[in-house]
This record gives C-alpha cells, structure tokens and sequence, in this order.
C-alpha cells in the first residue's frame, strides 16, 4: 500500500472524495523561449527551463534559474507568469523518466517543455505536490512516438 493510502486509512476512515487533476489546478503549459531573449542573468521573472531542475540548490524548490525575463519581455512572449507555490515537472522528451517535480519559489515563466499545476482553493498546494510526487510520470505519455511527451493531463 501507498504512503498516501496508508495516511488515507489512519487519518480519513470514511474515505476521501477522489477528484480529477484539473478540478484541483489549473494545468498550464509553458511558453515558447527564442534563444535571442535567453542568457539574462537579471531581470523581474525567472525563465526556467527543464535543466534548471538539475541546478544546486533546486532538488524541490526552484531558486536558481539560468535565465531572467523583464515583464516587457514576458509580455511579448505572452508568458503569464505562474504564480510561487505552482509545481512544474517537464512534459517532452526522456527528462519525464527523471520523475523530477519542483515547486516555483517566486512568480516566474518556464519553457514549452514544461507543465505547471497551479492548485486552485480546494486543495493545499504542498499536498497537491506530495500526491503529484507519488505518480510516475510516465503514466501520462503518449507512446505513438519516439520521443516521450505529455499530451493531456486530467
């Protein structure tokens, strides 16, 4: 049995009432990133893309980006910057099979080849993060290709 449903068990006897991921979050998926805009070391919003996962001090929360964003740059990229407690995880590619999930520290923009979940109101956002913790990733991807990817989340 899951740690989840163990605590499920002791703490919840009656049970619980199961929902689906997009009635919890809101599922956004990251923005495209020309090279030309990337290499600032400053700017209002970290631009994270799935290797900053890998950076020191980023093994659950992402502090450390390799790229920064204006806002006048976000806009032009259309980048609604998800909001700190948003936890991201990539979405394309054999970087699924790491099983990594990070949580944004700060109000900040990531790549295409990211997915965010943003919990709404029902459900703590660090809860949501230990349950998304617990899925394999790779339950989600498309296998029709040769590139692992993430399609649809629910």
């Amino acid at each position: 049995m899951s740690k989840l449903n163990d605590l499920i068990q002791k703490l919840c006897p009656d049970g619980v009432k199961f929902l689906c991921l997009d009635e919890v979050s809101e599922i956004r998926s990251g923005w495209g990133f020309p090279n030309k805009e990337q290499g600032k070391k400053e700017g209002d919003y970290p631009f994270f893309k799935v290797g900053d996962m890998n950076n020191i001090g980023n093994e659950m929360f992402m502090f450390n980006a390799n790229n920064y964003i204006n806002v006048d740059t976000a806009k032009k990229l259309k980048c609604k910057p998800a909001p700190h407690g948003t936890i991201i995880f990539p979405k394309i590619g054999a970087a699924i099979q790491t099983n990594k999930k990070r949580i944004l520290t700060v109000d900040s923009c990531y790549d295409n080849n990211v997915v965010g979940l943003i919990a709404k109101d029902i459900i703590v956002p660090r809860f949501l993060f230990y349950v998304i913790q617990s899925i394999d990733l790779m339950i989600f991807t498309d296998s029709a290709g040769a590139v692992p990817s993430i399609k649809m989340l629910h």
